[in-house]
């Protein structure tokens, strides 16, 4: 299961809690750094680099490195 966000589809992106949900129905385990990534990628309203993603990660004092993002 790929994670794909576009910035042009923000509008019709479900609440945070249903992506979680989502993901959690996938399998994925639900990390800090995984809800960190999500809430900054879903306030976005701009194309984000990896590198910035990691670097508010970083910010935020969020546990993350490059393998992360």
């Amino acid at each position: 299961m790929l994670l794909q966000l576009s910035c042009i589809n923000m509008p019709t992106v479900k609440a945070l809690a249903d992506i979680l949900a989502e993901l959690s129905k996938g399998g994925f385990r639900i990390t800090r750094a995984r809800r960190s990534m999500i809430e900054v990628l879903i306030g976005s309203t701009l194309p984000i680099s990896a590198e910035w993603l990691l670097a508010s990660l970083i910010k935020q004092k969020v546990p993350a490195n490059k393998t992360t993002v």
